[in-house]
């Protein structure tokens, strides 16, 4: 499931709904571009300041506007994200956040933490009683493995969010190690993508497609 993480409106669309979408306060735009984007399944929304304008007492509900839930996709995925752990406000605080998202649309609520272990993520699983599911991101605390997650029972999503480029600067560094020691590329040929599956990755075709559609 690809998930983007917006704080300002998703660039990838297609072009039929570009003009119509760029109309759209920031928050739909989020939205309504996630929705039509090719392969999105899910986009996160935070409450960073000022972008999203969080007041106390008031919330902006993190730019999720309540008649959006019933006119998307319903396998579109609106995570909405509190940074309250993060900007040291408190579990109180964090937890008065999530339960502002849910009434307006959130269908899962993220909470992360700044700290090295996983203390503050669990406690707040723990006194969460929303009805939205949690998404956790548990980069900095590997102790965390799925196992010990599921003793939280609320918790369904798991993001590793930079393990992917962090394992990819690796590979391409050896990669480019063994090119210098062989002085070539003939011994790598076979560890590394062709060129045509990277294109698949892309889905390149439908790239092509639209490309075509624009130069008739």
């Amino acid at each position: 499931m690809p998930l983007i993480k917006a704080t300002n409106p998703i660039q990838s669309q297609t072009s039929s709904h570009a003009t119509q979408s760029r109309n759209m306060p920031p928050s739909r735009r989020c939205l309504a571009e996630g929705n039509i984007s090719m392969n999105l399944r899910a986009v996160a929304i935070d409450n960073d300041e000022p972008r999203c304008r969080w007041a106390s007492g008031t919330a902006a509900h993190g730019g999720i506007p309540r008649q959006d839930r019933g006119c998307r996709d319903p396998d579109f995925l609106v995570i909405a994200r509190t940074e309250a752990l993060i900007a040291g406000l408190g579990e109180a605080e964090a937890l008065h956040r999530a339960q502002a998202y849910v009434g307006p649309g959130a269908d899962q609520i993220l909470i992360h933490s700044k700290k090295k272990d996983p203390c503050e993520t669990e406690s707040f699983s723990r006194a969460w009683i929303g009805s939205a599911p949690l998404v956790i991101v548990p980069n900095a605390y590997p102790d965390l493995d799925a196992k010990r997650v599921k003793t939280l029972r609320n918790v369904r999503m798991m993001i590793y969010g930079n393990c992917g480029i962090r394992a990819s600067g690796t590979a391409m560094e050896e990669t480019f190690c063994r090119i210098m020691a062989d002085s070539g590329v003939q011994n790598v040929r076979k560890d590394i993508l062709p060129v045509e599956e990277t294109f698949r990755f892309q889905n390149m075709h439908e790239v092509k497609a639209i490309e075509a559609s624009f130069l008739r």
